[in-house]
């Protein structure tokens, strides 16, 4: 799902990538860089400038993904999960859809 991240004006050219999700058995087999590509290309059509989503810290095969789709950290909110008892950090990442350098 792809939608606007914050409802400002100001910030009208920026969406979030939400609720990723892709079945076990389908992993390693491009089903998360199709969705990833489809989130960019809607991102890029609806004249967004940046795409973001959010992970959290400890899933490394989707932060690997993510990072691999061209997505940077922008930020990290500390400990702002508990899981299991345990912090777990929320990792903010971003791309420009259409491709332009920063």
């Amino acid at each position: 799902m792809v939608s606007p991240y914050l409802p400002f004006p100001s910030a009208a050219h920026v969406q979030e990538l939400r609720s990723l999700a892709v079945a076990p058995e389908a992993r390693r087999r491009g089903a998360g860089r199709a969705l990833l590509s489809a989130a960019r290309d809607l991102a890029a059509r609806r004249g967004a400038r940046k795409l973001v989503l959010r992970v959290l810290g400890g899933n490394t095969g989707a932060l690997a993904l993510y990072r691999s789709a061209g997505y940077e950290v922008e930020g990290v909110l500390k400990g702002l999960f508990l899981l299991d008892g345990r912090p777990v950090d929320d990792v903010l990442m971003a791309l420009d859809p259409t491709g332009r350098a920063g």
